[in-house]
């Protein structure tokens, strides 16, 4: 299991969400996701945490999950003509809008596993 230092505020939603802003790289300080360590679970045993920080599993890292669901989505094919249309007007977005939205996330979830 992989898990990455972040500064995270916890959110309580019926069930423990966090929200992480910026995470750690030991040669940058804070940075955006794509850029953090992955620690394994002895080193978090082992390790310091610097100020304002808390360990967290990838599983509850939203902006890595959510971008995971949305990629998997569309690589299921869920976002059939028919859905990007009623997922468009629930939004307020147009398709195009949705698709940029698709493809942003796809390109977050790609470049966070190329970094696992």
């Amino acid at each position: 299991m992989e898990i990455i230092l972040g500064s995270c505020h916890t959110i309580q939603t019926g069930e423990l969400n966090r929200l992480c802003t910026e995470f750690w790289s030991n040669t940058d300080g804070w940075v955006d996701i794509g850029s953090a360590e992955r620690f394994t679970k002895e080193e978090t045993q082992n390790l310091n945490l610097p100020i304002g920080g808390s360990w967290a599993t990838l599983w509850e890292v939203n902006i890595v999950q959510f971008a995971r669901f949305i990629a998997e989505c569309e690589s299921c094919g869920v976002f059939t003509v028919a859905n990007l249309q009623d997922v468009a007007e629930s939004m307020d977005l147009c398709q195009d809008e949705v698709l940029e939205v698709i493809d942003r996330a796809q390109a977050c979830w790609d470049g966070f596993k190329s970094r696992m």
